[in-house]
C-alpha cells in the first residue's frame, strides 16, 4: 500500500513507454475540453439571461433604434431604383409592389408581367410626388383561365384588354382584400361555357353561382373565415369588413359588397370539407345520411 502511494506520475508516464509528444496531446486535449465546458457554461448563462427578459426589457433595447427604423420606412416610400424599369431598363419604373419582399420598379407593362401568377399582390404608381395605389387590371392585368395563365389559343393570341367581347370583370375575394380582375375563359373545342365555373375551382377560385358567375372566392379566404369564426368567434359582418378595410382603409364604403355572397359559399365549402375529411370523396356514392358528419368523442368519467 505504501508503496503505491509513493509512485509518482513520471514513473507511471515511464512504465507506459509512451512518447512524451503524445502525453502532451493528451494534456492539450483535456484543456480543449475544459475551455468547451467553460465556453457552453457561458452561452447557457446567457441563454437563460436572454429568456428572463421581461417584455419592457426588449422595448428598452430598441428605443436607440427608433429614429433609424422610421427612417428606413421613409426611405421605401420614395422612387424606387432611380425611376428605371429594372426589367426592361427603357421605360419609366413608377410601379412597385407593397407584396413583393425588396423594392422593386417595373413600368405598367413589366409589371404586369412579372405578375402573371401572382393576381393578389398589391401595387402602387409614382404619380410624381409620392406612391398612391393602383390595381394590376388597371396596369392591363388579364387573368387567363387554364393553359397556365397563357391566353387560350382559339380565343385569341394578343387580347385586348379594352375590347370588352373577349372578357369580364369578375370581384375576386381573398385574404389580402377584395380585387376586380378582368377575366378570359378557355374557348378550346369541347370545352362547355356552361362548365367554366370548374375551371375557376381548379384555379382554387369557389365562385358564388354555377351560371355565369362574377363574384368568386379564393380558397384561402375560406380557410380563413372557418378558422376566425372557430378560434376567434369573428362573425362574418366582421370578418368582411376586415377585409374591406385591407383594401381601402380610407373608403371601405367604395368596396364591393359581397357579404351575402360570403356567408351562403362559406356553408358550402365548410360541407365540402366535411364531406372529405369523413371520406365521401372519390365518387364512393354513399350518402353521409343523418349524423354522417359528426365527430363524436367519448364523454370523460366523472
Amino acid at each position: 500500500m505504501a508503496s503505491s502511494q509513493n509512485l509518482n506520475f513520471s514513473d507511471f508516464h515511464d512504465s507506459l513507454d509512451i512518447p512524451h509528444s503524445d502525453w502532451n496531446d493528451v494534456d492539450d486535449a483535456l484543456q480543449s475540453r475544459r475551455h468547451t465546458k467553460v465556453h457552453t457554461l457561458i452561452w447557457g448563462w446567457s441563454t437563460i439571461k436572454n429568456s428572463l427578459q421581461s417584455q419592457n426589457d426588449f422595448i428598452r433595447e430598441w428605443l436607440p433604434w427608433r429614429a433609424e427604423y422610421l427612417n428606413v420606412i421613409l426611405e421605401g416610400e420614395q422612387l424606387a431604383k432611380g425611376g428605371i424599369c429594372e426589367q426592361c431598363y427603357e421605360a419609366e419604373g413608377s410601379v412597385q409592389c407593397m407584396s413583393c419582399t425588396g423594392a422593386h420598379a417595373w413600368c405598367g407593362l413589366c409589371a404586369v408581367k412579372a405578375h402573371r401568377n401572382l393576381p393578389f399582390h398589391k401595387v402602387q404608381r409614382w404619380n410624381g410626388a409620392h406612391y398612391q395605389p393602383t390595381s394590376l387590371m388597371d396596369l392591363g392585368f388579364l387573368w387567363h383561365i387554364g393553359h397556365g395563365g397563357d391566353p387560350c389559343p382559339c380565343n385569341w393570341s394578343d387580347p385586348d384588354p379594352e375590347e370588352k367581347s373577349s372578357w369580364f370583370q369578375m370581384t375576386i375575394v381573398h385574404t389580402e382584400g377584395i380585387f376586380s380582375h378582368g377575366v378570359s375563359v378557355c374557348k378550346c373545342p369541347g370545352s362547355d361555357p356552361n362548365d367554366w365555373h370548374l375551371d375557376l375551382l381548379c384555379q382554387r377560385l369557389f365562385p358564388a353561382s354555377i351560371s355565369k358567375p362574377r363574384t368568386a372566392f379564393t380558397l384561402d379566404v375560406l380557410d380563413h373565415f372557418l378558422i376566425d369564426a372557430l378560434e376567434c368567434k369573428t362573425s362574418a359582418m366582421s370578418f368582411y369588413q376586415k377585409l374591406k378595410m385591407f383594401t381601402n382603409n380610407a373608403f371601405p364604403e367604395r368596396v364591393p359588397d359581397r357579404y351575402r355572397e360570403l356567408m351562403r359559399v362559406s356553408q358550402l365549402w365548410r360541407d365540402l370539407k366535411c364531406r372529405k375529411w369523413f371520406g365521401f370523396g372519390h365518387d364512393t356514392g354513399g350518402d353521409p345520411g343523418d349524423s354522417g358528419l359528426a365527430l363524436f368523442l367519448l364523454a370523460a368519467e366523472g
